[in-house]
This record gives structure tokens, C-alpha cells and sequence, in this order.
């Protein structure tokens, strides 16, 4: 079998071109003009700093050639052997980057804007106003958030002076670089809905200032922290923005602006025409204001899952509910219609409770059937399930969601949490309490923290197929409900339903389809080259199925004696060596049958009753046989 990490440099400079000289060394090639791409010749691996990406060669080559036929494309290179295919890549995801200080310095000269809370967390800001932070561990700095509550960025100032507040690292490295400002001014880190995710309680100041950017987030972000601030009483005051600035301006667009920003906001404080409230703090809303700021559905998939919403996918063991989860995730993580039903592209979480290998395997049968880069998305899986119960694990996932957020600029648009179960933790799914404890945490540290779509994947009861078990609890909390059950032909494929059991507004949803697809996998291959194989779906059309029709009492009876007597029929013609697919039970028959058992009238509108139900066919002139029964 041929391993193509021995031949790492041909694949590299056949793909990415010439490297960067200066950067590169006889162990390491750096590409592009700040050698944010590497490939670690001795390892046979690549790293891509900007997008946080690595893996094996088979794993570059599908990344810079999508769709190309790896054996192929090594072949016109020179790569090749006797074996091929399959090829031998060490093609999963390396572990993040961890750079030395020297190399952070590097970095620090290469992008855009550099930002140093602490002496162990800064941000960065590359081109494309990518945002990333770094935290610094004993192994050296990594490109993530620390964990818990993040510091704030604060220069020096006048401390007696009132703190100014700005939002977000340019406007504040602008103030300092401008001296806009003679006290101290701060800024947080993160989006403006990330203002409570920092250590506000390290201000000593008496008195504040926010100059938020010039448009609605902006002034609703700083109302919040007003609130905020207001309760760790610091006397805040918010500045309008002047009147002659576009929208979104910031400081950091006026530093030639020559106004003291003191003065300014007693003459402009920014009064709203409601009092700001903690969002946070229970409140009682009349029915008028909240019919004014009502919004129409604000859909994840279309007429399928909502954003901000709970959703409950549930079926019996091995129905398919993964199969059908990955298949959503995928559609959403790369903006892909789902059974046509249009997604909005954004970052996907899947807490993975088991089979992480499987998952895999899953999503590149996925990408494979249907053509796309999954390398491309924005899909991320656990290592291991959540423990939902405990608010440490739920801290713990909460603040790596919080990176992932920084990293695309942006909060998840769905979280899969597969299953239930595996990502419980210490509790019992029965118990009213402890699920409540869980719906409740789903809600707090998930969809109040990003306003996500949640996907629950769930089993079905033992005693009822056709409910997800465990308490009550949970069918009472979500919003939708969708059953996967799974059916096999008599040629051995296999269909998966997805039908809507649950929606508490809006329109019912059509059942849908699916046929599962068995998939070699050429980039994944055993000890004896042979392709591992997995499955993915295809979406078929949806059959309905008629329900069985009751039968009445006589019905039955002459049902069973119809297909009794045409079984004996069928016997003894097939013993005197007769045709058996022509064969009817005639009136004379069942007369015989039930003389003196069942009235005529009786019988005879039992026999109209299975005619119209399509229970038997024919006629009382050629006689009667069952449905089922071949009739040339």
C-alpha cells in the first residue's frame, strides 16, 4: 500500500506552488505570503492557520483539487505503485496549533490588528476582519478563548476621570493611538452580545462612559451593560452618536474628531424611550409591546426546524436518526437544500454522545454520495458526549461553542446533541426532575447564550413505539417533534420516513423520504487496502400508505373462510398437477360453508363490504378470492 505522507513535498508543490522561502526550512514548507499554510515534511501533514484546518495528504489534495480522483491525480504526478488504489493517508484533523512565543510575535507582525488583554490572552485580527483569539497554557499559546469569564482590554488613564467604553478592538486601539481620550478606556471581547461575558466586577470607577457604534446593536448593547453596570453601581452614562455619522461608524472612522468626550455626552446622552432593563431580570410585557417587535419565523431549515427553538428527533434502535441529524447538520453547516427545503449556511455543533469514528465515516459517505466538500463547512463534533446535567461540562462547552464563535464571527446556527441519552449525564431521563434540570440547561447555557436551532436525537419507549421515552417533560418543552422509522424491501434496501409528530405553530409538515445508500470509502482503508464502506441518505418521494381497514364481525369470517377454501382449492388443483393462479371460491362454496351458520343476507353484505374495502376480489358470477391472490 502506498503511504503518500513520504511524498508530502511533490503533493505540496504540485498543489500549493512555491513556498514561502524565507519562512520555509528543510522541515517545515510555509505557503503564502505570510506562510499562514504549512506542511510538516515529516509528518506528512498540513495545518492552515488561517482557517484552522489540518489533516494527511489525501486531505490537502481534497481540499485545493475538490472532487479529484486521488489515485489519479497521484499517478499524473509520478506518485504511484503497483497497489493503487486504495492509498494510505493519515487523513483526520490534527490537534489545534500551539505556538511558541517567538512564533506569536511573528504573527502579531502579520496581522491587521494586535490586542493584549493579559500576559496569557490576546486577540488578533487578520484580514477580512477575522477576529482570532489566542490563550496561552503551560504547552504554549493556542488559538481559543480561556475559560470562564474573559478579562477586559484596559489602557492606561486617568483614573479619576469617568471609564470610557468602546466597542470592540479597533475603535479602542484607535482612542489610544489618537489619545481621543485622557482617562482610561476599555473595551470587551466578542460581539455585542457577548458584553456579559467579561469580568466587569476588576472596574473600580465610579463612573462610565459607552460610546457604542453608530447603529441599533450597538445602542442595544450598550443598554444592556448599561443595566449591568448600573447593578455593580457604577453611574453610567451612554453617548449618542453624532447625527452627521453613517451607520455603523465608530470612533475608530472619526479620530480626527477634536471634541471632549466628556462634555459631549452630557449634551447628547443617548435617552431611550423605554427605561433599559436587564434582559436577564423576570418582567411582566403587555400584550401591545410584544405584538410591536413580534417577527415572522426565523427559519434554519424552511418549515422544518426554527432558530431558537427545541426540536425532538426520535426513533427505535437502529431506525436511521443519526443517518437523518448528520444529513441536516451537513445541509445547514455548508447552505445546502435539505429534501428542498432551503437552509441558512452557518456553524453547525454536534455533540456526538458515541461512534465519533462513525460519524466520520458518515460524513464523508455524506459528501461522497452528494458531490460537496464537507472540508469546506462549518462542522464541528464533539470528542465525547456532554454531560448536560452538570454546570461545569456545561461551562465547558459553553466557552469551546464561544470559540467557535469567535473563530467564524459568528453564534451556531444549530446544535445536535445525539443522543439524549449519552449526553444526560448523572441523572435519570424518567425522573420529572432531573429532565427538567436538563431542559433547563439546554436552554441556559445553549439557547439563550446563541439563539440556536437545537436538535435533540432520541429513542423511542420500550412499551410505546410511537413516543420518545423518559418523562413527560421533554415532549412538553420542545417545539417540534419528528419520528424516523425505518422499513426494509424485499430487495433489501432500506427506507427511512421521517414524519412530524409535534408543532406548536405553523402549518403541518409533509412526511418525507429517504433511501439509504451503502458507500465505499477509497479515503479510508483497512489493513488489507480494502475501502471501508458507510452509509448516507438520498431523498426518494414520500409513499403514503393506507390504513388497514377495520372488518366487522362477519366481515372476518368470510374472509378467513374465503381464503381457507381458496388454499384448499389452490392444493388440489396443484396435486393433479393443475394451473393455481385462476382459481375463485364460488357462492355455491360458501353456502356449503356456512349453512346453517350464517344468514344469506348476511354473508352476501359481508362479501359487498370486502369488495368495496378491496379486501377480496371478483364477482358473484365468476366467484370470490382473496386481495392478495394472483388472478392470471
Amino acid at each position: 500500500m502506498l503511504d503518500i505522507s513520504l511524498h508530502s513535498k511533490t503533493i505540496a508543490l504540485e498543489l500549493l506552488g512555491e513556498p514561502n522561502k524565507q519562512l520555509s526550512n528543510q522541515n517545515e514548507l510555509r505557503f503564502g505570503n505570510k506562510g499562514s499554510l504549512s506542511i510538516d515534511l515529516s509528518k506528512g501533514t498540513f495545518y492552515d492557520h488561517e482557517n484552522d484546518t489540518g489533516g494527511g495528504m489525501v486531505a490537502l489534495i481534497e481540499q485545493e483539487r475538490p472532487g479529484a480522483n486521488i489515485p489519479d491525480f497521484l499517478r499524473s504526478i509520478g506518485v504511484s505503485d503497483s497497489k493503487m488504489p486504495p492509498v494510505k493517508s493519515n487523513a483526520s484533523k490534527i490537534k489545534a496549533k500551539v505556538y511558541t512565543d517567538q512564533e506569536m510575535k511573528r504573527l502579531a507582525k502579520d496581522c491587521e490588528l494586535y490586542s493584549r488583554y493579559t500576559d496569557s490572552f490576546c486577540v488578533m485580527r487578520f484580514e477580512g476582519k477575522n477576529y482570532r483569539p489566542f490563550t496561552k497554557t503551560d504547552e504554549g499559546w493556542t488559538m481559543k478563548r480561556p475559560k470562564g469569564l474573559l478579562p477586559l482590554l484596559v489602557s492606561d488613564g486617568d483614573p479619576i476621570l469617568p471609564l470610557l467604553i468602546v466597542e470592540g478592538e479597533k475603535a479602542y486601539q484607535a482612542v489610544v493611538d489618537h489619545k481621543m481620550y485622557s482617562g482610561i478606556v476599555c473595551c470587551f471581547h466578542g460581539g455585542v452580545s457577548q458584553f456579559d461575558k467579561s469580568d466587569w466586577s476588576v472596574v473600580e470607577q465610579k463612573e462610565a462612559i459607552i460610546f457604542p457604534d453608530n447603529d441599533e446593536p450597538g445602542l442595544k448593547m450598550a443598554q444592556g451593560l448599561k443595566s449591568l453596570l448600573d447593578s455593580l453601581h457604577i453611574s453610567t452614562t451612554i453617548a449618542t452618536p453624532p447625527s452627521n455619522w453613517i451607520e455603523k461608524d465608530d470612533l475608530a472612522d472619526h479620530t480626527d474628531w477634536k471634541v471632549d468626550l466628556i462634555e459631549y455626552t452630557k449634551e447628547h446622552p443617548y435617552v431611550p424611550d423605554k427605561p433599559p432593563v436587564d434582559p436577564r431580570r423576570f418582567r411582566l410585557v403587555h400584550a401591545a409591546d410584544a405584538m410591536e417587535n413580534i417577527e415572522p419565523p426565523d427559519f434554519v431549515i424552511k418549515s422544518v426546524v426554527e432558530a431558537d427553538s427545541l426540536c425532538l428527533l426520535y426513533g427505535s434502535a437502529k431506525a436511521g436518526k443519526s443517518f437523518v441529524s448528520i444529513s441536516m447538520a451537513a445541509s445547514v453547516s455548508m447552505g445546502l437544500d435539505w429534501y428542498n427545503h432551503k437552509t441558512k449556511e452557518g456553524l453547525v455543533v454536534y455533540l456526538a454522545g458515541e461512534g465519533q469514528r462513525g460519524i466520520a465515516r458518515r460524513l464523508l459517505a455524506w459528501q461522497q454520495l452528494h458531490g460537496f466538500n464537507i472540508k469546506k463547512s462549518k462542522f464541528h463534533f464533539s470528542n465525547r458526549g456532554a454531560q448536560l446535567l452538570d454546570d461545569d461540562e456545561s461551562l465547558l462547552l459553553r466557552d469551546e461553542i464561544l470559540t467557535l464563535q469567535d473563530h467564524y464571527n459568528e453564534p451556531p446556527k444549530m446544535i445536535v446533541i445525539d443522543t439524549l441519552a449519552r449526553n444526560f449525564g448523572a441523572g435519570n431521563e424518567n425522573s420529572t426532575e432531573d429532565m427538567n434540570r436538563f431542559v433547563a440547561s439546554i436552554d441556559r447555557y445553549l439557547r439563550e447564550e446563541f439563539g440556536s436551532a437545537i436538535v435533540l436525537v432520541h429513542h423511542t419507549g420500550h412499551d410505546a413505539a410511537s413516543r420518545a421515552r423518559g418523562s413527560s417533560v421533554l415532549p412538553a418543552a420542545v417545539d417540534w417533534s419528528y419520528q424516523v422509522s425505518r422499513e426494509d424491501d424485499e430487495d433489501v434496501t432500506m427506507y427511512l420516513n421521517f414524519e412530524q409528530t409535534l408543532i406548536k405553530d405553523g402549518r403541518p409538515l409533509p412526511s418525507m423520504r429517504f433511501q439509504f445508500q451503502e458507500v465505499e470509502l477509497f479515503e479510508m482503508v483497512d489493513e488489507d487496502g480494502m475501502p471501508t464502506t458507510s452509509g448516507a441518505l438520498k431523498e426518494v418521494p414520500f409513499i403514503t400508505k393506507q390504513k388497514a381497514k377495520k372488518l366487522g364481525k362477519n366481515q372476518k369470517i368470510v374472509k378467513e373462510a374465503i381464503e381457507n377454501i381458496h388454499l384448499r382449492k389452490q392444493n388440489e388443483a396443484r396435486s393433479k398437477g393443475l394451473e393455481t393462479h385462476n382459481i375463485y371460491v364460488s357462492n355455491e362454496d360458501l353456502v356449503d360453508c356456512f349453512k346453517g351458520k350464517l344468514p344469506s343476507d348476511s354473508r352476501i353484505k359481508a362479501i359487498d363490504g370486502l369488495i368495496k374495502n378491496e379486501q377480496i376480489g371478483g364477482n358473484d358470477e365468476i366467484g370470490y378470492m382473496p386481495a392478495d391472490a394472483t388472478p392470471f
